[in-house]
């Protein structure tokens, strides 16, 4: 009977470390007055283009959007906090809505702030809060699709093609160890923006991610998010704007997960 109850939780121990997940959390106001038809253009793009990522990967689809009376931060921290995140499992947190950023004489950020309902919540904030939650995940990914204004100092398209399964899964899992990624729509003191057919960053990182995918024997982040900067910051460029993507790349160890040993009688530690 031990032996029979051995092999039932070994068994449910290797389902659980090989039924992979991508955890998608996207919050876009939908409903925010004079914005509703590119709020809901990029909501209706990104569910379709992260539940097509997922299934070229396998990955179990665990996506949950939120706007209206749920785009607050609160509702950011009890998701990230409600995340049960598996040994290489995916992780992305999408936020698009309004930002600046919050430095003065006395503070410092990289980051923006996002305008959620309720108030403003730092991009900084939810990257260590992931950081937390998210140990074992393969990837991460922090995007705050939104502008990097300052507060306290003077202002200075098409469809995606079908990806090629193999080299989206190097893409978001076959490479080593793990990675956090931490993305803005733009650099302190800069817009983001956005027309009526959604996020111009958003567009450009989705078409930059199916171009790698599409014609690159070895895709990496890096040239995805280099593309996705220089397209954005050209499109803006081409209406007047001045405003660039930036992101950091962090490459770390993955934690193994905890195998518990039999002892020679065959009981569980």
């Amino acid at each position: 009977m031990k032996k029979l109850f051995i092999l039932a939780s070994f068994i449910c121990l290797c389902l659980e470390m090989t039924a992979q997940t991508m955890h998608t959390l996207i919050f876009i106001n939908e409903q925010e007055k004079g914005r509703e038809t590119d709020r809901q253009a990029d909501m209706r793009k990104m569910k379709s283009f992260i539940t097509d990522v997922a299934k070229r990967i396998g990955y179990t689809n665990d996506m949950r959007t939120h706007s209206g009376a749920e785009f607050t931060s609160e509702m950011v921290y009890s998701e990230i906090n409600r995340l049960k995140v598996n040994y290489n499992d995916i992780v992305m947190f999408y936020y698009h809505g309004h930002g600046a950023n919050a430095s003065n004489n006395t503070y410092e950020s990289k980051w923006p702030s996002m305008a959620l309902a309720d108030k403003s919540l730092e991009q900084s904030e939810v990257q260590k809060e992931l950081e937390r939650q998210c140990k074992q995940a393969k990837l991460v990914l922090c995007i705050a699709d939104c502008c990097n204004r300052y507060y306290y100092r003077q202002n200075p398209p098409s469809e995606m093609d079908t990806r090629t399964g193999d080299n989206i899964k190097k893409l978001f899992t076959n490479f080593n160890g793990q990675k956090f990624i931490v993305i803005s729509a733009s650099k302190p003191g800069q817009y983001g923006y956005s027309a009526n057919t959604g996020s111009v960053f958003g567009d450009n990182l989705r078409n930059s991610i199916n171009y790698y995918a599409s014609s690159s024997t070895n895709p990496t982040w890096e040239s995805v998010l280099s593309k996705a900067q220089a397209d954005t910051k050209k499109h803006n460029a081409q209406s007047g704007h001045i405003s660039e993507p930036q992101y950091d790349i962090y490459n770390r160890a993955q934690v193994s997960p905890t195998i518990i040993p039999a002892d020679v009688k065959g009981d569980l530690y």
